[in-house]
């Protein structure tokens, strides 16, 4: 059986296609992911109370909805790692919350070889 779980809210986007967030930042991200995919998300949908929170309300515009500042990802190069949960971009001081080692260890595999300094 697969695994199912319940998003706080759900965006939807031009093309009709669902993208479920958790959190704001999760929402920027997938604001960011389907704008590379040459879409755009118009509006969010609560799931859940936590998502009403979110939202203010039940349902909002994107453009409605106050989502944090992001950065492109220091450690890819905004080619998408576990930094950046593979959006491309994340919060400003994010990789702070990881090791060296493991930093060093996303960087041989996602691309960036010198280290990020801030």
């Amino acid at each position: 059986m697969g695994r199912s779980y319940t998003c706080h809210v759900v965006g939807e986007a031009v093309s009709g296609a669902l993208h479920g967030a958790m959190s704001r930042a999760e929402m920027a991200q997938q604001c960011a992911k389907a704008q590379r995919a040459d879409d755009a998300i118009i509006g969010w949908s609560a799931q859940t109370k936590t998502g009403a929170r979110i939202l203010g309300g039940e349902w909002a515009l994107t453009s409605g909805v106050k989502l944090p500042r992001m950065v492109d990802c220091p450690i890819c190069e905004s080619r998408g790692c576990p930094v950046c949960e593979f959006s491309g971009m994340c919060r400003p001081g994010h990789w702070e919350r990881w090791q060296e080692w493991q930093l060093d260890q996303m960087r041989q595999e996602h691309g960036k070889t010198d280290k990020f300094s801030p």
